[in-house]
């Protein structure tokens, strides 16, 4: 649990669960929750801002990253069970 999340419980606690406050740290334990990125999409963020910085001065550098990070997450899609690879064999 990230440390604002932490904090926020304790400041709730001190405040004797105002329903105010209540509702926002559920929406903010839902975000927390929902926030986790896997790694490989986090790596082709990485190359796609990559690819942003070369876009104007090398268009066909810029593309290749891009393709590179597309079919880097589709890999990764593709070789985790119950994907529609993993269903073709």
């Amino acid at each position: 649990m990230s440390e604002a999340v932490l904090s926020l419980r304790a400041t709730l606690q001190r405040a004797e669960r105002a329903p105010i406050l209540a509702a926002l740290l559920r929406i903010l334990r839902g975000w927390t929750r929902h926030a986790a990125v896997s790694p490989a999409t986090r790596d082709a963020a990485v190359v796609r801002r990559l690819a942003d910085r070369y876009r104007e001065t090398d268009r066909g550098f810029a593309a290749d990253l891009l393709s590179a990070a597309d079919r880097h997450e589709e890999a990764v899609r593709a070789s985790r069970p119950g994907s529609a690879a993993d269903r073709r064999h």
